[in-house]
Formats: structure tokens, sequence, C-alpha cells
């Protein structure tokens, strides 16, 4: 099978490693698989659907997959049907579609989406609110066999948070975090890793502590995440909000355990391991780092015995196997 996805540019986000880990695993299956950035020539209307039509008859896909609200709306104007079914998927931890504008062009376009998935239960419910008459899957996104535990723990102590520094994963609170944790402990160490130049609002932020600053850092994106992690005793998500963060697996692939909001630890099952505390609260979050902090030995423990299950239930190639099974329904042919 011949597959398309499509993404809106080549930045780092959840939406572009759940695309790379399929990719990876459809590669193997045998599977033709290219990706498409539809603000490759330009982020005006136009130029987006020209670049996607030239992108279609060029590769010539038997399915086109199009990640979050813009590519999915994009997608859908510019592949015709009878040139190959489009499968929408949603990733975003935000509510598209109380914009008016998304919900009446989802309202125009949804029929022309061979399926729809949605990567968390809550996107499921959000959708059939909107549009209850609309079938909808749901796959969860998965974590590459890349993600796994450190065969030696790390010399450093060293507390990880892993996203990009925009808004919705409140990289104030972060910081605030940071600097009372590593004022009372001066043997732990923070890092946060992802692009630093998404949200201009950040900017003032990231500047103060240079990325050369050995206690805490804005680190920027990384190319290899699971290595970071292996570097890594804990992560550290301040998230207000995901809709199925793919981080936190991955992080629990890697044995480590995990302080989050109680917002986003909703999302996760019950048996990840994992200290939580209101969004936005900065007292809770250092209580919350303090309490695996001070019995590390058992959290990492518990953390590590968790990791294999994390690949069983939330693996890759049983995410990618999903998506096949979505394929071969839509395009009525066998993988």
């Amino acid at each position: 099978m011949r597959i398309l996805q499509i993404l809106i540019s080549p930045r780092i986000g959840g939406a572009e490693s759940a695309a790379d880990s399929l990719a990876s695993v459809w590669r193997e299956r045998g599977h033709v698989v290219d990706t498409a950035f539809m603000d490759a020539s330009g982020t005006v209307p136009v130029r987006r659907l020209q670049h996607i039509r030239k992108e279609v008859r060029a590769f010539g896909p038997d399915v086109v997959v199009s990640h979050s609200a813009l590519p999915n709306l994009y997608a859908r104007l510019a592949v015709k049907k009878s040139v190959a079914p489009v499968v929408c998927v949603l990733h975003s931890a935000a509510r598209d579609f109380d914009d008016a504008k998304l919900r009446v062009a989802e309202t125009l376009l949804k029929h022309r989406a061979a399926a729809i998935i949605a990567v968390s239960a809550s996107q499921v419910a959000e959708y059939r609110s909107r549009f209850p008459d609309q079938q909808i899957d749901m796959i969860p996104n998965g974590v590459g066999s890349h993600f796994f535990p450190a065969t030696i723990p790390p010399a450093e102590f060293r507390i990880t948070s892993v996203g990009r520094v925009a808004g919705q994963k409140d990289p104030d609170t972060w910081a605030s975090i940071a600097r009372r944790v590593t004022a009372a402990n001066g043997n732990v160490r923070f890092d946060w890793v992802g692009p630093t130049d998404v949200d201009p609002e950040y900017a003032n932020l990231v500047s103060v502590f240079d990325a050369s600053e050995d206690v805490i850092r804005f680190v920027g994106p990384s190319d290899d995440v699971p290595a970071a992690l292996r570097r890594s005793r804990m992560l550290l998500h301040t998230a207000r909000r995901e809709a199925h963060s793919v981080a936190l697996l991955e992080a629990a692939a890697a044995g480590l355990p995990i302080v989050c909001t109680s917002e986003v630890g909703l999302g996760l099952p019950d048996w990840i391991v994992r200290e939580e505390f209101d969004a936005g609260n900065v007292d809770g979050g250092v209580a919350a780092v303090r309490r695996v902090l001070e019995d590390i030995d058992a959290f990492q423990s518990r953390a590590i015995s968790q990791a294999a299950r994390v690949l069983e239930q939330y693996g890759a190639r049983v995410c990618a196997e999903r998506y096949l099974d979505v394929f071969n329904r839509v395009v009525g042919t066998s993988s």
C-alpha cells in the first residue's frame, strides 16, 4: 500500500512524533510511505492546496492520512475521493470545534473523509457532541520500541520535560518548580527538551536560562529523545491539558516515574507510575516532585517494572496495525 501523510511543517510535536512512528512500522511491513508538508510552499490557502495536489500527483497514494485540524481541512479540499481516500486524524489537546470557522468547515467537509481517527476518548466525545452522525475510530498514539529503561542509572539526577515551549505546556510553572526544587537540593538538574521558538510569549523566559547553564536548561529540540530520557530519573510534565500525551507514555516506556498535572493524569491508565498536582499550582508541583525524590528507588523500581507493559498496550506496532485495519476498510485491499 502507498501511504501519504500530510502534516503542517517539519516541526517537533505530538502529531509529528506519531506520524514518524507510524511510518517506521509501515515501512517494516513493506508499505511505501511518504510525508508531505502542507506549508512547504507557503501559508496562503491557494498555495497550500496546490502543494498538496502536487504531492499527491507525484506520489500516487492508495490512502492519504492527514494529521491535525488544518491538514484535515486542506487534505479534504485538495484530494478528491476518486483520487484517494482521506483519513483524518484528530490530535489537538484543544477543543478545535469550539472555533466557529473550523466547525463550519467540518460540517461541510466531514463526508469527504473516508475515516476519522481520534487519539483519545475525550476527542471522541468532543467530536460526537458536535457531529453525532459521523463514525469515528479511537486509536491512541503509539510508542516506538527505541524507548526502554537505562541499563545503568545515570550519574546525575536529571528531571526532564519533553515538548514545545508553549502556553499549553505551562513553562512558567515548570520554571518556578525547577527554581524551588534546585534551591533546596543542589544535586538536581532540570532539562526542558523541545522547540523554544514556537511561542514568542516565552522568549524572555527561555533567555533567562542560558543553554550552557547546567542546573535549569531549555535545551531546545533533540534528535534523540530516548537517550535524553535514559539520562534522566524523572519526567516533569506541567501541561494544563493533553489529548493523548505520547511524551508521557514514552517516559513510562523508559522506566521513569512521572510528575504531571491531575488534568493530564486523567488520560493515563492507573498503572502508570506517577504523582500528580493541580495545573498551575507551583506549591503542589514542588510537593509532588519532592515525594518522588524522597523515595526515588521505590518509584523507579515500580516504573521500570511497568515499562514493558507500555509497549505491549501502546506500542507503535499495535497502533500502526490498527491504522492499517482502517486503511483496509476504506481502500478495500488486504495489507
